[in-house]
């Protein structure tokens, strides 16, 4: 009797580790974060702090020169999106981007989407993304990659109420319902940890497979859903509703359309390849060292905002007044940290890393992921 008792209490000692352990898989979180700002996909973004831009904006692989920028201010769009980390991203190695680039392309007026490509689904379409798939407790990975995002886009100053936008690329889950529960878990568990940050987290992928598996998952009653959603449906109008959406979800101010893809324009004699995107969501909210401004520009439309800073071009390029920050000057102020950002540098997590980051990693390493 004695013996059938010590047997029940380690079978039960064990599930309850395996619950610990695959939580996050089977039965994660069913609601955001207490406080966060995913608490609701249908209220306005800017009650909860978010910068909103309504206009076009473009992405582009690797993220342009400030004199590229600058051209094209010219142009019709007054956003940018930026791929400022992840493991899946396709120009891992961003050679302009860096503090003070976040910084420049704040001050000329810009609006920058930031993106986060981390690991893909198991069943991810694209033949070129199937080197970094999700691996080992989908949930652990996930909430890994969404504290790499926070730390790296504040490592670029970009301020709480900022939103972070994951990238997904398209993925088989109608056929493949492991794959389809692993990635579910996945993208939860990292917009979990971002919005638990106090970011707002954001959501791309194709319009007929993650996006329509995510509004799919909401109707269900799922939580831990991101606060906005960019779908790619390529050669359609630019426009914010699509047939895979209710009106009603990620509504007011919380959609952006990728309408076109790969294609060349030229702005200011500079050409770029890039992708359009039709926006109408929550952007990053830019710290401002020198004074104090927190840029983002609530409210206050692009072309204004270069005459309220008082910013002067001088040959073509942006400079600040004053020389460098005086809050950033002497001894402790890293000039190449802040000429370059911290961001890529931190590539090697075991340098700098901080306890948090410690124990992320070994989440991941007691999961088998990676």
């Amino acid at each position: 009797m004695e013996r059938r008792k010590k047997i029940i209490q380690m079978m039960a000692a064990l599930l309850a580790a395996l619950a610990a352990l695959f939580g996050g898989l089977f039965t994660g979180s069913t609601a955001s974060a207490k406080g966060s700002p995913g608490d609701a996909q249908n209220s306005d973004p800017r009650s909860e702090g978010a910068a909103v831009f309504n206009g076009l904006a473009f992405d582009t692989c690797q993220t342009p020169s400030l004199g590229s920028m600058n051209a094209w201010r010219k142009s019709h769009y007054r956003a940018v999106g930026v791929y400022f980390g992840g493991r899946g991203r396709a120009c891992k190695k961003q050679a302009n981007l860096g503090r003070r680039w976040i910084l420049e392309v704040d001050r000329m007026g810009w609006r920058v989407l930031p993106v986060y490509v981390g690991s893909q689904s198991p069943c991810v379409a694209s033949s070129n993304k199937r080197h970094v798939p999700i691996k080992g407790n989908p949930w652990a990975q996930g909430a890994w990659e969404g504290r790499d995002a926070v730390r790296r886009a504040a490592a670029l100053g970009m301020e709480k109420r900022s939103a972070l936008y994951l990238d997904m690329e398209p993925y088989h889950y109608r056929s493949r319902a492991n794959c389809a529960q692993r990635t579910l878990a996945f993208i939860r568990a990292w917009t979990h940890e971002v919005q638990g940050e106090g970011y707002l987290a954001g959501f791309y992928s194709s319009a007929t497979t993650g996006v329509q598996h995510l509004e799919k998952a909401r109707r269900s009653g799922v939580g831990d859903l991101p606060d906005a959603v960019w779908f790619a449906r390529w050669r359609r109008p630019q426009q914010l509703n699509d047939a895979v959406l209710s009106r009603a979800a990620w509504a007011p101010h919380r959609r952006i359309h990728q309408y076109a893809g790969d294609v060349s324009e030229s702005h200011g004699g500079v050409k770029m390849k890039i992708d359009r995107n039709r926006v109408d969501a929550p952007v990053a909210i830019i710290s401002e060292p020198r004074d104090g401004y927190q840029a983002g520009g609530r409210n206050v439309p692009a072309k204004d905002r270069m005459s309220q800073r008082g910013e002067k071009m001088h040959g073509g390029k942006p400079k600040m007044h004053g020389g460098m920050p005086k809050a950033y000057d002497g001894k402790s102020f890293d000039k190449k940290a802040y000429d370059d950002g911290a961001t890529d540098r931190a590539e090697n997590f075991d340098q700098n890393s901080t306890a948090a980051e410690r124990w992320a990693r070994r989440d991941l390493a007691v999961a088998g992921s990676f």
